[in-house]
């Protein structure tokens, strides 16, 4: 799907103090578990909350790109915890999510400063996904595996008003890439991750 890229992960020698704040939610490491499981047993909903979806055609389109931060918003902080799911275990005493730093990629492309602002709480030392490009490079090793990383989120495809389909995904060092579809339904007013589907790793 265009808008994915291939992701490169690679440790950083960080020298300019990155500043990170301190997450606001205790990682939750069974919901991605809960999510796969869901996107494996269940076909996807193709129907969520429609109050405040408008009714006319030209009404709509306007209003479905409005939702697109939103949308991406509820996939970026998922994709957060399934990167943590993935390379910081409870087992790994190395390696710390805290301590991460991020490169973030929407559509191929750097995402506005206004919705890196919504990430103020999300506890790591997230970056434009252009930004990774100026690093200096060290080797990777098993510990510091997924200390820095890049990850991409395509294209949002509707499959209902209330429905959509957005892949996420990650590139780690060519030893661990990996990535999943997102099933994200509008409710209550919110747009939520509902099932993980076709996950995938190398």
């Amino acid at each position: 799907m265009r808008g994915l890229i291939p992701i490169l992960v690679v440790p950083l020698l960080c020298a300019n103090g990155c500043q990170r704040a301190p997450s606001t939610a205790a990682p939750e490491p069974d919901r991605i578990e809960a999510l796969l499981r869901a996107g494996a047993e269940q076909p996807a909903p193709k129907q969520g909350d429609t109050q405040g979806v408008p009714r006319s055609a030209g009404e709509r389109m306007a209003w479905r790109k409005a939702q697109e931060d939103d949308i991406y918003e509820a996939v970026v902080r998922v994709g957060f915890e399934y990167y943590q799911h993935t390379f910081f275990s409870r087992e790994s005493r190395k390696r710390r999510f805290d301590q991460c730093t991020l490169f973030l990629f929407v559509k191929d492309k750097d995402p506005s400063d206004e919705f890196m602002r919504r990430f103020g709480d999300v506890g790591v030392d997230l970056r434009k996904g252009s930004e990774g490009k100026k690093l200096k490079l060290g080797p990777v090793t098993p510990d510091s595996l997924g200390q820095v990383g890049k990850m991409g989120v395509g294209d949002v495809a509707w499959t209902s008003d209330t429905s959509v389909v957005v892949e996420w995904g990650y590139y780690a060092h060519q030893r661990a890439a990996g990535g999943a579809r997102f099933i994200v339904v509008r409710d209550k007013g919110r747009w939520v991750v509902k099932q993980l589907k076709r996950p995938w790793i190398t």
